[in-house]
């Protein structure tokens, strides 16, 4: 600020016709554009998760608690053919068809259905919490091969958490681990038994 030499009083009504002037450009422009903002959120990419980890290990704990507060959309084995079955898409049919002949669902139909939840409109805009690839197990592909999928989803993991356990207290949650059988949810003895913690 320039010290021009004059008393606060003088120049006054400028000073205050020039607030004034201010004061009306700030109410008669609005500098949030609703249209504009709400087109930004809505074209941005949501936050997808992959979750590695051995069997056990809380992958679909804390996948569940990931999906619930991020509002993604949960993507493992049994939740995914779940909702195949009861959305009645092409894939979840003939899984329904294969169970009801009491036959196994193999490791490639599995991934199949996957990778077509993957590549949904419901997770091209929720994003993904994705706790079952890469698999351990190569009937399907590989891992390096299911590793080279994942990053040419359309929809790329923004955020890997690998789960690491020693083995000695994995066996100790395996060991203890109970399936209810209306929810076919998994616990650990620890909280189905809690006063029996040593």
């Amino acid at each position: 600020m320039v010290d021009t030499g004059r008393g606060p009083r003088d120049g006054a009504p400028e000073a205050a016709s020039i607030r004034l002037h201010v004061q009306s450009i700030r109410m008669d422009t609005d500098t949030f554009d609703e249209d504009q903002t709400e087109l930004e959120v809505l074209t941005r990419k949501p936050v997808c998760f992959i979750i590695i980890g051995k069997p056990g290990a809380g992958k679909t704990t804390l996948a569940k608690r990931l999906a619930a507060v991020w509002k993604c959309q949960l993507v493992d084995g049994t939740s995914t053919i779940e909702q195949a079955i009861r959305g009645g898409t092409p894939l979840g049919v003939q899984a329904k068809e294969k169970l009801l002949n009491g036959e196994e669902l193999d490791e490639s139909f599995v991934a199949e259905i996957i990778v077509d939840k993957l590549n949904s409109p419901e997770i091209k805009h929720y994003g993904y919490v994705l706790d079952c690839l890469p698999s351990g197990c190569d009937q399907w592909k590989s891992v390096q091969e299911q590793v080279e999928l994942i990053k040419e989803l359309q929809l790329a993991p923004d955020v890997i958490i690998n789960l690491k356990i020693p083995d000695q207290d994995l066996q100790k949650r395996r060991v203890g681990q109970k399936v209810d059988p209306l929810s076919n949810e998994l616990f650990i003895k620890a909280v189905y038994d809690p006063d029996s913690r040593p």
